[in-house]
């Protein structure tokens, strides 16, 4: 595996936490195209290493909020063909496969009491705003916080309950906003058929 992407470090650190306390992994991993081969690789030598009693994943694609990011971002249907890998290895390992949950938020962060903080001690409702807002936690306007919204083009939407319009950040920068579920739900309601026949 890569060591540009620091893998081993984190394998190494799983693995101490795994050996030397009874604490729960969630593990997040960001995927771009340079990197999506090596995480389907990784998730899977993960799960035969340490099984799936105290690690729980959360897939992400990395968004591109710079042109001059290094990396180059997944389309929503690129990430959900990899996302969808992901679940397959996870549902081999646990022994069922799980349909999508909807969700009660679109987003932990800008509703509800989640706060994202900055290294240097800004704080918004979203990780993914820090670079247009300079603020600390005794200047944001609590009643300010985003009410939920859908947007028009996600009324008429089948998938609507399981992303509620998706990541606000990723939909004003033109990344897509949809949910991974969107693109394999056939492949999904396939899986968990078979699955349970």
């Amino acid at each position: 595996m890569s060591d540009h992407f620091h893998f081993k470090e984190e394998i190494e650190l799983i693995e101490n936490i795994m050996n030397f306390s009874q604490a729960k992994v969630l593990l997040r991993t960001n995927i771009c195209k340079e990197n999506k081969d090596e995480i389907i690789a990784l998730h899977k030598y993960i799960f035969e290493k340490f099984g799936n009693e105290r690690i729980e994943i959360n897939p992400n694609r990395t968004i591109k909020y710079h042109q001059d990011d290094s990396f180059e971002m997944l389309s929503v249907q690129e990430y959900a063909e990899v996302a969808y890998q992901i679940k397959l290895l996870w549902s081999e390992q646990k022994g069922k496969f799980e349909l999508p949950v909807p969700r009660s938020t679109p987003c932990k962060f800008p509703y509800g009491n989640a706060y994202a903080i900055s290294p240097e001690g800004y704080c918004t409702f979203c990780s993914g705003s820090m670079d247009q807002e300079k603020k600390y936690f005794f200047d944001v306007d609590i009643e300010n916080k985003k009410m939920f919204s859908v947007r028009k083009e996600c009324k008429k939407c089948n998938i609507l309950p399981l992303c509620l319009g998706g990541c606000i950040i990723q939909y004003n920068l033109r990344a897509g906003a949809c949910t991974y579920e969107k693109y394999e739900l056939k492949n999904i309601l396939i899986s968990y058929i078979k699955h349970i026949s």
